[in-house]
């Protein structure tokens, strides 16, 4: 089963938690396939995967309130959290 981005629903958070443990234990055990990857792809992913180890130490130090929600502008490949 390929991973289907979510295009207008957003689901809860406690569903939203449980895809990401679910694309954590995925790619885990594609690690073996990681180096077939063009070198680019590798150096996005990684930045990526650091940002949100970054987000997530810093929701632990910030106060409960409101979620973020993405955004993406016209024009931008990434989205924009709001």
């Amino acid at each position: 089963m390929r991973w289907q981005p979510f295009q207008h629903f957003v689901p809860d958070k406690a569903t939203l938690v449980l895809l990401f443990e679910a694309a954590k234990r995925r790619l885990a055990e594609e690690t073996d396939d990681i180096a077939k990857l063009p070198d680019a792809r590798i150096e996005s992913a990684t930045e990526e995967l650091n940002q949100i180890a970054d987000d997530v130490r810093d929701a632990n130090a910030a106060p409960e309130g409101p979620a973020n929600i993405p955004r993406t502008d016209p024009g931008d490949d990434v989205p924009t959290y709001v």
